[in-house]
Order: C-alpha cells, then sequence, then structure tokens
C-alpha cells in the first residue's frame, strides 16, 4: 500500500514536472522567431527585453493564482518568500550589469539580456510547478460542462486552461466571456489581453481594452499594467505618458513585480520626447535604400567613423570599436533614422569605394532641410547652432 502511495505521489511529481517544460513555451517560441529576424544587436536585445516581460507578467499571475484560497499564514510567508526573491532578482540584475560593462563586444549586452530574462523565467516556472502540485491534489471541480451551473471562479479556471492548452479556443472564450460578464476581474484580465495582444484570435482592440478597463477598476494589477501599456504606446487609446503612468502606479501599489520597470521605461520615455520635441531626424543610406539594412549601413564606415554630437555630447560609431553606425538609430524603409536634439552636429566619412554616402536631415513637419553625399573619403559636415 504505501508503495503504491509512493508511486502515485511520483508520478504526480513527474507529470507536473513534464507539463512545466511546454508551458508558455510560446514565449520561448517567439523570442527564437524574433532572434532569427534580427538584424541588429539592438534587434536582439529588443528580443530578450520583450520575452522579459512576458515572463514577468506571468510571474505575476502565477503568484495571485497561488495567493488564492491560501490561509492568511500561507499567504503572509508567500507574499515574504516573493518579496525577498524580487530584492535578490534587482540585486543579481545589478552584479549581471557591473560583470558584462567591462567587457568589449556588444554580444555581452545580448548574454546579460539573456541572464535577466532567465532568472525572471526560472521563477515563473517555480510557481507554475507550486501552483500545479496544489491543483493536483484539489483539482477544482472542471467536469460541469454547462456554463450556466458554474460559477464565475470556476468558469474562468477552465477557460484560462483551456486557452493556455490552445485547445477549444471558442469554448475558452466562451468561458472567460461569462465569467467576465459577472464581474471576474481575471477573466477580465485575460480575455482583454488575448482580445489586444495575443494571436490565437481575430484581434479585437476596442472589445479587449473594455475589459482590460473593467479589470484594472477592480484593481487587478496585471489588467492594469496591460491598460498602462496601451496608453504608453497608443494601442486603441493616444498615446499618453501621464496616464500610462498612473496605471503603472496603481499595479505598484497593487504587489506587481513589474510595475517599477514600466515606471522608470515610460519616465525614460516622456524625457526622451520632452529631449527631441524640437529636434530633427538624420536619415543616412549607403547606396540605394532598396539595397539597404542595418548592416549595409555599417559598410560606408568600415574604415571611418560617424561622430554624433547632441548638446554638447559627442558619440564615436565605428566598426573597430563594437559601436556599429547602424545601432545609432533605427533602420526604416527609407534608410537609418537617428533622433536630433535641437542642437546637434554630424560628421561622417563614407570609406566605401562603390557606393555614395547620403544623409538628410528633416525636420518635424517632414520637410528635408538638408542633403548631402560623399563618395570614398569624402565628408558630410553638418550642424545646427
Amino acid at each position: 500500500m504505501i508503495c503504491r502511495i509512493i508511486s502515485i505521489i511520483a508520478l504526480m511529481i513527474f507529470t507536473t514536472l513534464s507539463h512545466a517544460k511546454d508551458w508558455r513555451e510560446d514565449i520561448d517560441s517567439t523570442l527564437d522567431k524574433c532572434k532569427q529576424e534580427a538584424i541588429s544587436t539592438i534587434d536582439s536585445h529588443h528580443c530578450y527585453v520583450a520575452a522579459t516581460y512576458e515572463w514577468d507578467s506571468e510571474l505575476q499571475k502565477q503568484y495571485n493564482l497561488l495567493m488564492e484560497d491560501q490561509p492568511e499564514n500561507v499567504r503572509i510567508a508567500l507574499r515574504n518568500s516573493q518579496r525577498q526573491w524580487i530584492k535578490y532578482r534587482d540585486a543579481y540584475n545589478q552584479g549581471i550589469e557591473a560583470f558584462y560593462q567591462k567587457k568589449e563586444g556588444t554580444i555581452w549586452s545580448l548574454i546579460a539580456a539573456e541572464s535577466k530574462m532567465n532568472i525572471v523565467r526560472d521563477k515563473t516556472l517555480d510557481l507554475y510547478r507550486l501552483k500545479s502540485s496544489l491543483q493536483l491534489s484539489s483539482p477544482i471541480n472542471l467536469e460541469k460542462t454547462n456554463v450556466t451551473t458554474q460559477t464565475p471562479e470556476e468558469q474562468y479556471q477552465l477557460g484560462k486552461n483551456l486557452l493556455d492548452k490552445k485547445s477549444d479556443l471558442n469554448k475558452a472564450i466562451e468561458l472567460l466571456t461569462k465569467s467576465a460578464d459577472s464581474g471576474n476581474d481575471k477573466a477580465q484580465q485575460v480575455l482583454g489581453y488575448t482580445l489586444v495582444y495575443s494571436d490565437l484570435l481575430p484581434q479585437n482592440i476596442s472589445k479587449g481594452l473594455s475589459y482590460t478597463k473593467k479589470s484594472a477598476l477592480q484593481n487587478n494589477p496585471n489588467a492594469q499594467i496591460d491598460l498602462g501599456y496601451a496608453y504608453s504606446k497608443g494601442i486603441g487609446v493616444p498615446v499618453n505618458h501621464d496616464t500610462a503612468l498612473f496605471w503603472y502606479e496603481k499595479a505598484k501599489s497593487n504587489g506587481s513585480s513589474i510595475a517599477d520597470k514600466n515606471i522608470k521605461a515610460i519616465k525614460i520615455k516622456a524625457q526622451e520626447e520632452e529631449k527631441y520635441k524640437n529636434g530633427f531626424i538624420a536619415i543616412i543610406n549607403c547606396g540605394p535604400s532598396e539595397q539597404g539594412g542595418p548592416s549595409y549601413i555599417d559598410n560606408c564606415f568600415n574604415d571611418s567613423e560617424l561622430k554624433i554630437t547632441l548638446d554638447n555630447i559627442s558619440t564615436i560609431y565605428d566598426m573597430k570599436s563594437g559601436n556599429y553606425p547602424s545601432q545609432s538609430g533605427e533602420w526604416k524603409n527609407d534608410g537609418l533614422h537617428i533622433k536630433l536634439t535641437k542642437k546637434f552636429s554630424i560628421t561622417a566619412q563614407n570609406s566605401l569605394p562603390v557606393e555614395m554616402l547620403t544623409i538628410k536631415i528633416k525636420d518635424q513637419s517632414g520637410n528635408v532641410i538638408f542633403q548631402d553625399q560623399a563618395s570614398q573619403y569624402q565628408f558630410i559636415k553638418v550642424k545646427n547652432d
């Protein structure tokens, strides 16, 4: 009898661990696809940042699920443990940054970004395994198939389970909608996020944001993060950094583990927009734009440099240092776009014998106010005092 009990327990643990390996594999798959499509180190770094955001969001969800229906003494212990882990995570990230800053080359920034992502990913999986082990021992009654006879919490649990497994999506949305319309804030958050961001279903931003707002008003921290993100990016609403900050701070007050990062990011973004609001855009090309790309821009600087001075602070980009010219801006269809402050100067020398180096300067209205070209070893110099 004892051996049978041990075997059952072992099977339960094995099942939980095996399922955890495949759980949320969509985040890993999206990261892999993003890295494959990346054409610069900056692009690859953005892939890790996006994946870390997804794992952070999932971490908060798993923590909230784990806290549900727990005795007060267990909730206190879990809360203290989570707070200690957050302190450890922040200290670990500081150590990683200090260590890799000493390394030369942009590849080390990617290694650091991956390390920061993995610490969040591993913690999320730990919380998921812990929650799953509780569900194995005390599973919610999901045998009821009639939506009308289930409680909103049961509808949410079953709908979320179907959605995570990507099975019977129509049933999942039916259950989540019923739960959300009954006022369940967790169902509102999941349904809102799915309709706005997920590729599992046709996108319906207005309907999704409606559910997100309802959940956020019920102080669901994940929904408050989602709503803040929508305002920060202008997804279904006008870009409004003050409103985004408001919701991020609300999420922080309600225990979100990622709110601090989002608050910092939105403040930096607001400062950046203030810095460049009266500035210009430089558009750089090396050869015909239809052949271009960030790596192609770098070809013009194989044996020369690009010097950009903004508000009396100069940055030099060249291939030898690893601070590639393509990293100075954002690649778009018509070339490399570099944000300039009102007071700026640019000095660039073309080292490529075949192609022409071209620089355009546009004002905030999109008017070209300067344009010049340089063949091999020629310079382009432009400034605005």
